[in-house]
């Protein structure tokens, strides 16, 4: 996969690919409730998977269930970052992983050793999984009587995403 090929690259394509992908999928009808621009999405894209919490406009106004959920994803790539998240799912195949490709992990994550890699993302993406279900089903419980059980369970959701990969972005107000 990376034979040949500058290390440092991979991440960098990695995530202008899935900015530049999440943009315009964001741009779809179904998607934002206001006919944004490339530019504004392409901003709400940059800030989710970045994690620095900035957006356009209230993201419960701007986007639709289905735009909150790509900039969610986002906000899971950006909290494990890119490389783990290639892993997990490289992983996921019981694919084994070429030893310069490893190189490059071992960059994100220190091991070089393949079992001792793939134990590890293993531990992150299940530690993350139940810390993000532990915090939705706590907020849940202040949520579902304000919002209604399916808006209730999605705010917490969301905003149990957003809390852990401390992006900020929330779903709740809207201006």
């Amino acid at each position: 996969m990376l034979k040949g090929k500058k290390n440092y690259l991979v991440p960098i394509i990695g995530f202008a690919l899935i900015i530049v992908v999440a943009a315009i999928i964001l741009l779809l009808p179904g998607f934002n409730r206001m006919n944004l621009s490339l530019k504004e999405t392409l901003f709400t894209s940059v800030s989710a998977i970045t994690t620095t919490g900035f957006s356009n406009g209230p993201v419960s106004s701007n986007y639709t269930f289905l735009g909150q959920l790509i900039i969610a994803i986002e906000m899971e790539i950006g909290a494990l970052g890119f490389m783990v998240f290639i892993s997990y799912f490289w992983y996921s195949k019981n694919k084994k992983i070429k030893l310069s490709d490893r190189d490059v992990i071992n960059d994100g994550i220190g091991y070089s050793d393949d079992g001792m890699m793939r134990m590890h993302i293993n531990f992150i993406v299940k530690f993350m999984v139940i810390v993000q279900i532990v915090a939705a089903i706590l907020i849940s419980f202040a949520f579902i009587p304000k919002f209604g059980i399916i808006s209730g369970v999605w705010k917490s959701i969301f905003i149990s995403i957003s809390a852990f990969s401390n992006c900020g972005l929330d779903n709740l107000r809207s201006f």
